[in-house]
């Protein structure tokens, strides 16, 4: 059997993990195996374990590999069985849920003509002036996430704050009450807003995404909840994630998108990585420096070490200096209302904030020096200050990239599952 695993790709420190399958090759010299060119293997399960024969199966043997089958091949003297890349179930739309259109006076929530076959939005963590849909233009009501949410800290018109009416749990409350004028009252449960009047512009808001089963906020979290949506199960790495990261991202999805690309954009806010291990469970891991060894490769287990050059933007010459973006505005706006302060317009016309991590003596020592730019998710300044920090510690040095080839034996796969 062939397969490879990549925390962040072949060569790379940071971006979408990857598992290359390839196939599991099967002897049929004496062609018994010749009718299996009539079955359905596609998106079948494929389990490798690996025991001693007259041992209980599958009780004493262990599980190597979980995967769906892609395809069969049959040969003359062996059968090709291709493997499938489990990121691919990240390919899937991480909303399925779309508006019908059939909001009519007074009646639904589904949105006019003008949203049938939209995706409804998707919030999770905090998001600041994060776009509302109008789903309801008769009574001005509004939605910012299609489920439970955390609930809505601010509404505003054209950048400029209305007023909160308070909360009311049900639809039925939401569509018979009086909103005044220039208030707005929400509902946590449906992800629902009602504005008191019709806007003057852009409505936006500042609101605490997804409570299904609790409020999450950590990228761990965000993340679980992601991959949750494809149905597939997570590890207890995810745990240890949320104790070595447990600072809070926010997350906005309003159109058509892939799990895997937000799921990208949530851990590398905190310089993690996902992917699925042997047995089928999706696990999360972070890069960060060398610490104690986790495992001990001897010249008896080891057929070839190799020093490789990151493929990562800047070839592996250490930043001097680290931009991190960091607390998103969902929705900028160039001309918010008269009366906006200063401070608020800032911030509106601006996607992003920046905290900076500077070395300069690492300028001195390696003339071609880069700018290391990222972007995050992160919504906490001291926790985008100390992300850039860390990332300059980590980056900030020269690291050797090493490619070692090992030979397995029973009961190492543990090791690396």
């Amino acid at each position: 059997m062939q397969t490879e695993r990549y925390a962040f790709g072949s060569g790379k420190t940071y971006g979408r993990s990857s598992v290359g399958l390839g196939e599991i090759r099967l002897s049929n010299k004496d062609t018994a195996l010749a009718g299996w060119r009539d079955y359905g293997w596609d998106g079948q399960s494929a389990v490798v374990r690996t025991g001693r024969i007259g041992t209980p199966y599958p009780s004493a043997w262990a599980t190597l590999f979980v995967g769906v089958i892609a395809g069969v091949e049959v040969g003359v003297s062996d059968v090709r069985v291709r493997l499938r890349d489990a990121q691919r179930l990240l390919d899937e739309p991480i909303q399925t849920s779309l508006y019908a259109g059939t909001s009519s006076g007074a009646s639904g929530v589904e949105g006019g003509a003008d949203l049938e076959g939209d995706p409804k939005p998707l919030c999770f963590g905090l998001c600041r002036d994060a776009p509302l849909v109008l789903v309801n233009g008769a009574l001005q009501i509004y939605q910012y996430h299609d489920g439970p949410a955390g609930g809505v800290l601010a509404v505003y018109d054209k950048g400029s704050a209305l007023t909160s009416a308070g909360s009311v749990a049900t639809l039925t409350a939401l569509q018979a009450a009086t909103v005044p004028p220039g208030h707005w009252l929400q509902c946590p449960p449906l992800g629902l807003v009602r504005l008191g009047s019709t806007p003057a512009g852009q409505v936006s808001a500042d609101v605490l995404g997804d409570a299904t089963g609790g409020y999450a906020d950590t990228a761990p979290g965000i993340a679980a909840r992601l991959l949750a949506r494809v149905g597939v199960p997570v590890g207890d790495t995810f745990s240890a994630l949320a104790a070595a990261a447990p600072a809070p991202v926010g997350v906005y999805v309003s159109e058509s998108r892939k799990v895997g690309e937000t799921l990208d954009d949530v851990l590398g806010s905190v310089g993690a990585w996902c992917v699925r291990d042997g047995a089928g469970v999706w696990q999360v891991g972070r890069l960060a420096s060398p610490g104690l060894p986790v495992a001990e490769i001897t010249d008896l287990e080891m057929t070839d070490i190799t020093v490789l050059t990151p493929s990562d933007d800047d070839g592996g010459v250490p930043p001097y200096r680290v931009d991190l973006q960091y607390l998103r505005c969902w929705r900028t706006q160039d001309e918010p209302a008269a009366g906006v302060t200063s401070d608020r317009k800032a911030f509106l016309s601006k996607e992003y904030r920046t905290k900076t991590a500077l070395n300069g003596a690492i300028k001195t020592k390696h003339l071609l020096s880069p700018v290391m730019t990222r972007t995050t998710l992160l919504v906490v300044p001291e926790d985008a200050q100390a992300e850039a920090e860390r990332l300059l510690a980590l980056y900030g040095v020269r690291r050797d990239y090493v490619r070692v080839t090992v030979r397995f034996g029973q009961g190492d796969f543990g090791l690396f599952a």
